[in-house]
């Protein structure tokens, strides 16, 4: 019986690689050629894309003092605690622009490709891995989550390391490996705590290992406990979680188009999709025909589709399911197709990768272009600029709009918010207090220029809410339109009080 996790399924004798010391400069390269392009791809037009909703938090959260983030914390978005601490530093110290903003995405993703490259290597072969870590990184979800100032992709670059230190640990049983593989669960779960959805995989690839007679139970026992020594760490975190758990209810239950949607997105169309699925197809075909690569997909495999079956299964409870929690399971995707692509005949498998590639080019552009997140806020901002004046007051519809704010403080900061009543930083929440019908009314009847910057789309009651305060306008006299600017789920209207 076998006593631990083969580093690789065991290749012809003429065939044995050198040890990874006499390998230094290969090893290197399966790191980091993947950490290169990924950085190249990643800094390509890194600040085009409007800043959208979700990144406007991160602004304005890592923005404020370290008291008033956990403050903040205490009542919603304590599952991203860790990255707007972590974001702090950077936005105290470089300011705010989308490029800065973003670049721990963009490094994070490097990293993600960098290791999976290695562990690639770890898993089948030097080519292998260095052909994972590529695809990775020129995968257009990966693209799309290095160009967001959100955790995902600091997420994704710990999963696969803890997936790295799971492999590694099993492997060769050392102590450093273990206790790697429980630090990084516990980084991972502070991180994002339905990341740990990858656990799921881990349970599913120690059970087939076992069941393989790959796996000693003394290994298996010790990575149970790495598990277990991780949840002492992050249940203060989960329970504070739970309690704001009013903050995933607009998730909808799942259906089949928005899965087909997400899959879609992975590649960047249905071509590129079918091309990726084939490659995968051709990998598990070759493996279980020819008993290759066993040990590489009982680590893949599960890592690959064990998360996303566990979200779909507690979604049915409460509407859980976000494509975006489960990016850390991508990079799986990209072994798999690197799997496929050292399958068969190189010419034909160059072929194939240089059309894989070509696909995902109009996505990659796509994802690039100002437009291409869920609001176009840079329109709206320039034409305030342009056009606004010191003194003039702006309402914003619906509350969470007003976190343009914090990201382009010189437009606003001349300008009154005329509905605010405290900001989000004094009363520890996102958007502050506003103040109530009557006293919004009187103070509009003192303005004669009011911006109103709307957001179009989310919930339905939120956006009559605000279109109610909207309405306020005209009971006040401010009856004229003399501005409007539209933009993708954004509209800007300047009203101004008829003269007598």
């Amino acid at each position: 019986m076998s006593t631990g996790l083969p580093l690789r399924d065991a290749p012809a004798p003429e065939r044995v690689e050198p040890d990874l010391v006499n390998r230094r400069p290969r090893a290197a390269a399966v790191a980091g050629i993947p950490f290169i392009v990924a950085l190249i791809c990643g800094a390509w037009a890194t600040g085009r894309p409007s800043l959208w909703s979700d990144e406007l938090v991160t602004v304005d959260v890592a923005g404020r003092s370290v008291p008033q983030i956990m403050r903040l914390l205490g009542h919603v978005d304590a599952v991203h605690g860790l990255y707007y601490l972590l974001m702090h530093p950077l936005v105290e110290h470089l300011g705010i622009s989308a490029a800065v903003v973003r670049a721990p995405s963009v490094l994070a993703t490097a990293i993600a490709a960098a290791a999976l490259g290695i562990l690639g290597r770890v898993l089948m072969t030097p080519v292998a891995g260095l052909l994972a870590g590529v695809v990775y990184a020129l995968t257009p979800v990966a693209s799309q989550y290095a160009l967001e100032a959100r955790s995902y992709a600091l997420v994704t670059a710990i999963a696969v390391l803890a997936c790295l230190a799971f492999t590694l640990a099993l492997r060769g049983g050392r102590p450093i490996a273990f206790a790697s593989y429980t630090a990084l669960l516990v980084l991972l779960g502070a991180m994002h705590l339905f990341a740990l959805l990858l656990v799921s995989a881990h349970v599913v690839t120690v059970l087939a290992c076992l069941a393989a007679r790959r796996l000693s139970w003394r290994r298996a026992l010790a990575w149970a406990a790495c598990v277990v020594a991780a949840v002492p760490a992050l249940a203060p975190l989960a329970k504070v979680a739970r309690s704001e758990s009013g903050a995933v209810e607009w998730i909808r239950p799942p259906d089949a188009a928005h899965l087909w949607i997400s899959v879609l997105g992975v590649a960047g169309g249905p071509a590129a999709t079918l091309l990726v699925v084939l490659l995968i197809a051709v990998a598990i075909a070759i493996a279980i025909a020819v008993r290759r690569m066993t040990t590489m997909l009982m680590v893949v495999l599960p890592w690959a589709f064990v998360p996303l079956v566990a979200l779909l299964a507690l979604s049915q409870l409460q509407p859980l399911f976000v494509p975006r929690y489960l990016l850390f399971c991508i990079p799986a995707v990209a072994l798999l197709v690197a799997a496929g692509l050292t399958s068969g005949p190189r010419p034909l498998m160059i072929v194939v990768g240089c059309a894989l590639l070509a696909l995902t080019v109009p996505a990659q552009a796509e994802l690039r272009r100002p437009d291409s997140k869920w609001h176009d806020v840079t329109p709206i901002v320039r034409a305030l600029s342009r056009e606004g004046r010191p003194g003039d007051r702006y309402l914003v519809a619906p509350a969470n709009t007003r976190l343009l704010a914090s990201a382009y403080p010189k437009v606003f900061g001349p300008m009154i918010d005329v509905a605010q009543a405290k900001t989000g930083a004094a009363t520890g929440t996102l958007t502050g207090r506003e103040v109530g019908t009557r006293e919004l009314l009187r103070r509009l009847r003192t303005a004669d220029r009011v911006w109103v910057v709307e957001r179009l789309n989310g919930d339905r009651k939120v956006r009559e809410r605000a279109r109610a305060r909207i309405a306020l306008l005209d009971k006040a006299g401010i009856t004229r339109v003399v501005e409007r600017r539209h933009a993708k789920n954004m509209r800007l209207a300047l009203h101004v009080r008829e003269k007598p």
